[in-house]
């Protein structure tokens, strides 16, 4: 009977640490795999132009787009792959318009905001607006990754009369750069932006 108790209490014993480690095991390795993937494949948007905070939008507003163009870089790492920007009008007016180019850098600190070097939040190892050097990036826009020639400017995409019922997607695909940056100029037209990227 008492050998019978210790085989009994042995079997438990082993039972428990084995149901332990793999709890430990659970908890230390699977966890931490499923966030990586959550992480790579669910990346909540990016606003860059605007902003949304839970239902609530904060839009821009675009006038007399042959005055100014507004760069909007966003930072990406070179393990992005994908990345999309979503075009929400909101309001337009009968000759609306809306006209973005795609630019991208492989620059260390190629999303400053630092104009000159007195500025607050200037890093000195980091460039400062006017020494980022961008390059154009519409030839990574889907369906046309794999044309055979190349402009001699950046390319400009227009909205014309934008539809203010229904987003609309450029998406970019096979990227590998630092940054990217979305050029919008236009004429009475109030939209928000945002942006969603992809790991490998």
């Amino acid at each position: 009977m008492k050998k019978t108790l210790i085989i009994l209490a042995v079997v438990i014993f082993f039972g428990a640490i084995g149901y332990l480690g793999r709890g430990y095991a659970t908890s230390y390795i699977v966890s931490p795999l499923e966030e990586t993937l959550g992480g790579l494949y669910d990346t909540p948007p990016l606003d860059v132009v605007g902003t949304r905070t839970g239902t609530s939008t904060t839009e821009v507003g675009f006038y007399e787009y042959a005055t100014a163009s507004t760069s909007y870089p966003t930072f990406i790492g070179r393990s992005v792959d994908l990345a999309t920007y979503r075009i929400f009008v909101t309001e337009a007016s009968s000759t609306a318009q809306l006209n973005f180019a795609i630019l991208a850098s492989d620059m260390n600190g190629c999303d400053t905001s630092a104009t000159s070097t007195e500025h607050a939040s200037y890093v000195y190892t980091q460039p400062i607006t006017s020494e980022v050097k961008w390059y154009d990036a519409s030839d990574h826009l889907k369906n046309r990754v794999h044309q055979t020639s190349f402009s001699n400017a950046t390319t400009t995409f227009a909205m014309v009369n934008p539809d203010t019922s229904t987003g609309r997607e450029l998406i970019l695909e096979d990227l590998s750069s630092q940054c990217i940056a979305l050029v919008v100029n236009g004429s009475s037209t109030v939209a928000r932006i945002e942006l969603s990227t992809k790991d490998y």
